[in-house]
């Protein structure tokens, strides 16, 4: 599909963004949502490669993408879900997020294998549904290229609900399989020589022997919910674990949220981020939010700023529905983790190398 094909396909899905709950086929046993949306991005000095949005010095428009989810019911017990993507963030690219086959046996006991969306956190497994967050993606210390996150695993695991009391509830997950981690790692060219015209790529590592869960544990106040995540795995040549702990409250009018993590393997790495939204008015909503992260790797000297990432976000939104929603944010990052030059070798030959990096987002999101 063209760029010009996609944007219009987007503009034409937008229009019926304002319809909750997708479309339901053949009596509701098929169930069909989806989301995507459009952005432009423009940076100083340094070029940032996130999970759902680039930027860079020259500005980008090409930032699209649009997902498509269908849930088919084929018994009362038996559901088979899968997540269709095709984005151009960068490069055009098209595949399959998840897809799975889940037998409900009880409310404490749901069975699900195939390629299954990993639980992690408060907001991985929707990660593709950009009307669920303040800003245009997801905070990138957390869910960006930082050897945590990932979209799926192939597998199986189990999920369900073991306590609803008045006021609180218990949520679990746990399961275990493989799964590939993308990972952006621009310190360990200080490990290597430099050579002129070297582009700094994204690293794929297979996990191996994944075993990890989640407990969700919703409390009386309402709209507060507590989250303990993490999962273990090996390498080539290193075992990784990976923790997370996540607080939210989502209001009427308010929405906090704040995650931290570690995750350790040949590298270790930590950070979080504190994001907090406001309603305005039913349409206007204001945003801020801070990030940092933290990375030690043997070889690399612990003072780099190519280690550690920090920024501030101020945001401005304009709901048109709760589907559909436009997005202008500014930003200001310090240190060079996630935000470097295309050509960074040179950048180091050179000197040039600045740890400063403004942004500015604007963008749309839909979902139905």
């Amino acid at each position: 599909m063209s760029h010009t094909l996609f944007l219009a396909a987007v503009a034409i899905l937008c229009s019926f963004a304002s319809e909750a709950g997708g479309a339901e086929i053949a009596d509701g046993r098929l169930v069909i949502n989806g989301a995507g949306g459009a952005a432009y991005a423009i940076t100083g000095h340094n070029d940032l490669q996130g999970s759902s949005l680039e930027g860079n010095p020259a500005d980008n428009f090409r930032n699209v993408e649009f997902n498509l989810t269908l849930a088919a019911k084929i018994s009362p017990r038996i559901t088979i879900a899968t997540q269709l993507f095709f984005d151009e963030i960068g490069a055009p690219e098209a595949g399959v997020d998840w897809t799975f086959v889940e037998l409900r046996l009880a409310n404490w006991l749901k069975v699900r294998a195939g390629k299954v969306k990993l639980p992690l956190g408060i907001s991985n497994e929707f990660e593709a549904v950009g009307t669920l967050r303040p800003f245009y993606s997801l905070p990138d210390t957390v869910y960006g290229p930082t050897t945590i996150s990932t979209e799926s695993y192939y597998g199986a695991g189990l999920t369900g609900e073991l306590f609803a009391g008045p006021g609180w509830t218990l949520d679990y997950d746990l399961y275990g399989g493989q799964t590939t981690v993308t990972t952006l790692e621009p310190y360990f060219r200080l490990t290597v020589p430099l050579v002129p015209g070297t582009v700094i790529a994204l690293d794929k590592d297979n996990v191996r022997g994944l075993f990890g869960g989640r407990l969700i544990v919703g409390t009386p106040i309402d709209g507060l919910s507590l989250r303990v995540s993490g999962y273990r795995g090996a390498l080539d040549d290193a075992t990784m674990v990976a923790a997370m702990l996540s607080v939210e409250y989502a209001g009427d009018r308010w929405l906090v949220r704040a995650e931290v993590f570690r995750a350790a393997e040949a590298t270790m790495n930590h950070g979080g981020y504190l994001e907090v939204a406001r309603y305005l008015t039913s349409q206007i909503q204001v945003a801020a939010q801070v990030q940092g992260m933290r990375s030690h790797a043997p070889g690399v000297p612990d003072g780099s700023s190519l280690l550690w990432h920090a920024s501030a976000s101020l945001g401005l939104n304009y709901w048109f529905s709760p589907g559909m929603v436009v997005k202008a944010a500014v930003s200001e990052l310090q240190g060079n983790r996630l935000a470097f030059p295309r050509l960074l070798d040179d950048a180091l030959l050179s000197g040039s190398l600045s740890k400063s990096t403004p942004l500015f987002t604007l963008g749309t999101q839909f979902s139905f």
